[in-house]
């Protein structure tokens, strides 16, 4: 994608974290909050930290369906918080991670371990089965399109295709992410792939050389319960030019969706002619406006 990679973090502290807090960001100030800011190159790093109370109103252990809901409420709000921080149109930002850390709801290891599984899978954040991301850039006669999903959506499984049956279906899943056209409802616009680049470690096999396979069973029992747990994404991206662009009035998911069953939602981010907008797709609003 030509757009500008924009990462989210923020943090909520609660009276419990309240000396970390000070540590890390300075006094605890109910009222105040700290905003960092790093731009290196196209990447624009932004971390938010503030006092709970700001953001929920309270900073106790949220006990009460209230209490929950608040908080459930302040953490999607700053999980789309690209959307109110007023980003230039013409700097085309895509948002590449966001992830929220707050201690209300959750222990302090749940968080950690949020964390560690949001910096192993980036370009999605959150690793959640049933959910995938979508970036759409739309500049002239060009499209570029971007999806990037847990491969369990796609395939079913996300550890090595091992067995002949795991190996057709990841080349299924391969052959019909190889059809942007259908899957995306693009007829309309004359629209013809220029550049289109699929990748997963389910489609590597390099890692597995025949060097390798010679020692396999030596290590495979070793290693059996470490990959147990593997997550594994699968991310594809499109470059089409579009002769009849203006004819092209919406994104159509209905394939994708029909293919990919167990894709449930899509989270779409759009740049286009009349500015950035984010969606939620699903099977029953598989549709989107350019």
């Amino acid at each position: 994608m030509k757009g500008l990679p924009l990462i989210l973090l923020a943090g909520l502290s609660g009276l419990a974290q309240a000396d970390t807090f000070e540590r890390q960001h300075g006094s605890h100030a109910h009222g105040v909050a700290q905003l960092d800011l790093a731009l290196e190159r196209r990447t624009l790093d932004i971390q938010l930290s503030s006092p709970a109370v700001n953001l929920v109103g309270f900073e106790h252990q949220a006990l009460t369906d209230e209490d929950r809901k608040g908080v459930g409420s302040a953490v999607s709000l700053l999980q789309q918080g690209y959307q109110m921080l007023l980003l230039p149109d013409a700097a085309a930002c895509l948002l590449d991670e966001a992830s929220v850390e707050q201690h209300l709801t959750t222990g302090a290891s749940t968080a950690q371990h949020h964390d560690d599984h949001d910096h192993e899978h980036g370009s999605l954040g959150a690793h959640e089965h049933g959910v995938a991301s979508l970036n759409v850039a739309l500049d002239g006669q060009t499209l570029e399109l971007q999806i990037d999903s847990p491969a369990m959506n796609f395939v079913g499984f996300e550890h090595a295709a091992k067995s002949d049956a795991d190996k057709a279906k990841v080349a299924a899943a391969k052959a019909e992410l190889e059809k942007p056209i259908e899957l995306f409802g693009l007829a309309a616009g004359a629209c013809q792939v220029t550049k289109q680049e699929l990748e997963s470690p389910l489609f590597g096999g390099h890692a597995h050389d025949e060097h390798a396979h010679e020692h396999a069973d030596e290590h495979e029992h070793e290693h059996e319960h470490e990959h147990e747990h593997e997550h594994s994404d699968i991310e594809a991206n499109y470059q089409l030019s579009c002769k009849q662009i203006d004819a092209l009035k919406q994104l159509d998911l209905s394939e994708l969706f029909k293919r990919f069953p167990a894709t449930h939602k899509i989270n779409v981010q759009l740049i286009g002619p009349s500015g950035q907008q984010g969606a939620e797709l699903s099977a029953a609003q598989p549709r989107l406006n350019l």
